[in-house]
Formats: C-alpha cells, structure tokens, sequence
C-alpha cells in the first residue's frame, strides 16, 4: 500500500515540478525504503538502525514540507 503511495506522489512530482511535490515524494520514498528494510531486521540487526534512519530522513522531509505549506 505504501508503494502505491509513492507512485502516487512521485508522478504527481513529474507533474507538478515544485519543491514541496519533490519534498513529499522524497519523504513517502524514504518510509517505503525504511519498511523494505524493516523485513530484512531479521538477517542483520544492523539493518534496524539503517531503517531507524530511513524513517527519520522521511518524516523529515515531510516535516519540511508542512513548514512550507504552513509559512505560505
């Protein structure tokens, strides 16, 4: 489900081509990634603290998106 939201928003950034599309895409991009690696914690513990950070860097960029909207 959250892959499809992705796709959502990354053709919605093709589209609309401002930085808050970009912001937001890159932000569902990163939760994506961290949930892919997330399945993968049981190989490698190490891996838990790679999506920790992947989980931080999307929420971020999300964050920065809705100071920008907010600021507007």
């Amino acid at each position: 489900l959250l892959g499809l939201v992705t796709y959502y928003y990354y053709r919605n950034c093709k589209k609309i081509r401002t930085t808050n599309a970009r912001l937001v895409a890159g932000g569902f991009l990163m939760l994506t990634l961290a949930n892919a690696v997330f399945i993968a914690v049981g190989l490698d513990l190490v891996l838990y603290v790679l999506a920790e950070v992947f989980q931080l860097a999307g929420f971020c960029l999300l964050l920065g998106a809705f100071i920008s909207v907010i600021k507007k």
